[in-house]
């Protein structure tokens, strides 16, 4: 089926082929949990139905579609400078330490505080979220004189998926990103898109605390905006461990990021997950 919607589509055999590579990582995951038998879980169906309606391409280390950017920061970019800078949604609670309140139902009541966004016709004021993945509680004010709305609610852009398998450094991944733009502008010309933007638990910023057998994780979430999301606390276990909520005592620790994020686990810490986002104008850099 994927063969020929992409023909139809003039999508080349060596995209069609990484795309449909992700059928043997769900197949693996299958045989893990049940001693090696072949199938899917059911959970990853919904995912799969995708790659058959010719939304969703790998190219390179990464899968993308065109989708409507959804609750995240509106992102400004100063037409002078070039600099960019994202304002937190109105009315959002945050920690203390700038991380969205309420992961796994926990509450900041003496820290804790909330974000304003406002427009008029001059300027929009808001609290920024720094690029490394948290907001500051310090209300900024962006003239609209120099300051030109980049991303917003409702604009199309390539959303990012990250499937199993491979190396995540900020060189390869990078050259994902600059490949899959070209390839959905000309797939897709009546679908315009400014961003690249994610949501994962690969950009949760606890990673800077896990030690691991590589820092290409962290090398690269050092190139992206991170912001943060709301989490359940859980965000992604499963994918580490095939296990939603795994017993940090007994979780497998047979690779470095296993035992780093067990171990974080048990040392009594709350996990959380992350979001970036990326403009497109910026991928020569």
């Amino acid at each position: 089926r994927v063969r020929e919607v992409h023909a139809r589509m003039g999508v080349g055999e060596e995209v069609t082929r990484d795309t449909c590579s992700q059928v043997a990582s769900v197949a693996s995951n299958y045989a893990r949990l049940t001693g090696g038998k072949l199938g899917v879980t059911v959970r990853t169906i919904y995912w799969m139905r995708h790659y058959t309606a010719g939304r969703l391409f790998r190219i390179g280390r990464m899968e993308y579609m065109i989708r409507p950017y959804r609750s995240g920061p509106t992102v400004y970019r100063n037409r002078e400078t070039g600099e960019v800078i994202a304002l937190a949604p109105d009315g959002m609670r945050f920690d203390g330490e700038g991380y969205v309140a309420g992961t796994a139902e926990n509450f900041d009541a003496e820290n804790g505080w909330t974000s304003t966004f406002a427009e008029n016709e001059e300027a929009v004021t808001g609290y920024p979220y720094a690029p490394h993945g948290m907001a500051i509680h310090k209300e900024v004010r962006l003239p609209k004189a120099t300051w030109d709305c980049a991303l917003k609610h409702g604009d199309l852009t390539l959303d990012m998926h990250i499937p199993a398998g491979g190396r995540m450094s900020a060189e390869v991944s990078g050259d994902s990103m600059r490949r899959a733009v070209p390839f959905f502008r000309q797939h897709s010309p009546d679908e315009p898109f400014d961003s690249i933007t994610c949501y994962s638990w690969i950009f949760n910023t606890q990673f800077e605390q896990i030690p691991m057998s590589s820092t290409n994780l962290v090398d690269y979430q050092h190139e992206l905006y991170l912001f943060p999301i709301p989490s359940s606390g859980k965000d992604g276990l499963w994918f580490v461990f095939l296990d939603d909520d795994p017993d940090p005592a007994t979780a497998p620790r047979d690779t470095s990021l296993r035992r780093g994020v067990a171990d974080f686990l048990l040392a009594g810490n709350t996990w959380r997950c992350g979001a970036m986002l990326y403009l497109t104008d910026d991928l020569e850099h």
